[in-house]
């Protein structure tokens, strides 16, 4: 029941001062009931109590106790402990919608830095995804993937930010829409994340960097051509039709450190069947109880099934390192994959 004007609840969140009525002889002190009934009557109420629930800045509404006939009256004593739990009630009630504030902020700055939703109906190729955020942490991720358009084919871009939080996010979005405009305008991976470098570079970003894969495919005869730029990530794995598994190496510095760092290059060719696994190291530092990584794993993961469709593929292995890390994840972890001849 709210409490209406002139009760004691009332009073007291108006005022932000206590009441003790030792002896309650007022049956509108409470208010009424639905029925009209006075709530001190329903309660059999002969002693309150009424304090502000208030951290000495903001009120969050008040708490009252009463004691029915025949309990010890409330006395002084009583007032000054109920104005304690008040203080820590408001204290509590502060921090919970702290904390529901910022994990509401970094859950909708972590949706920007990530694509909506991926394309689809992409002749001969299908993309699919995964992310799953650190366990341990509250903070936004620097991890970031991104699917496009490219004027060639198509893009896959796949990242991590050092660090965590808002100046790590900033970073992550400018590494981001910064390589989505470049591969625009330059003809090679290597040649975006040159000039991302730059850019990222220009910003006050103190010393954070970020590692990056980026991945330009091209339709090629009966294949899709692959050229992929590194700057110092890992991966990404190629899973053949066959049922063989390639870790590629990561190669490249950084960006946003050097400004002559060099990203890396390589070429490959995907036939139909094939799959191209993209990764941050937050899958392959996933540790178990006897703190061994699943980059041991990650291979035989990938070939258990090679007639998995790609999303099949992300969910398997994000289940699997999710299983094996007893979902105490340490870094968030981010997954793109490609399947050449998939749903089209």
């Amino acid at each position: 029941v709210d409490p209406v004007p002139e009760s004691v609840p009332w009073q007291v969140h108006a005022a932000g001062k206590s009441v003790l009525l030792a002896h309650a002889d007022d049956p509108g002190a409470l208010g009424a009931g639905p029925d009209g009934t006075p709530l001190l009557m329903m309660l059999g109420a002969a002693s309150l109590i009424c304090v502000p629930i208030s951290d000495g800045t903001d009120g969050y509404g008040t708490m009252t106790l009463a004691r029915q006939a025949g309990s010890p009256r409330f006395t002084v004593a009583d007032l000054g402990l109920a104005e304690e739990l008040g203080q820590h009630l408001a204290v509590a009630i502060r921090v919970d919608r702290m904390f529901r504030h910022r994990s509401q902020v970094a859950e909708t700055l972590q949706a920007s830095l990530l694509p909506a939703r991926l394309p689809a109906n992409v002749p001969g190729l299908e993309f699919a995804s995964a992310y799953i955020g650190a366990t341990q942490s509250q903070e936004v991720s620097g991890d970031f993937y991104d699917v496009f358009k490219s004027p060639d084919g198509w893009a896959i871009a796949i990242g991590d930010v050092c660090g965590k939080g808002q100046d790590a996010a900033a970073m992550t979005a400018a590494a981001r829409h910064a390589i989505r405009a470049l591969a625009h305008v330059k003809s090679s991976p290597v040649d975006v994340l040159a000039a991302a470098n730059d850019v990222l570079l220009a910003g006050d970003y103190d010393e954070r960097f970020v590692t990056v894969k980026l991945a330009f495919l091209q339709e090629s005869g009966r294949g899709v051509q692959v050229r992929l730029g590194g700057a110092g990530h890992p991966g990404p794995a190629v899973v053949r039709a066959d049922g063989r598994v390639e870790i590629m190496g990561g190669g490249g510095l950084p960006l946003g450190l050097f400004a002559d760092s060099q990203p890396n290059h390589a070429d490959l060719e995907l036939s139909a069947g094939d799959l191209l696994f993209f990764y941050t190291d937050g899958v392959t530092e996933a540790r178990n109880a006897t703190q061994q990584f699943f980059e041991d794993h990650l291979a035989d993961s990938l070939a258990a099934d090679v007639t998995r469709t790609a999303a099949q593929t992300v969910r398997a292995v994000q289940e699997l390192v999710t299983r094996f890390s007893r979902g105490e994840l340490r870094d968030d972890v981010t997954i793109v994959a490609v399947k050449v001849g998939g749903a089209g």
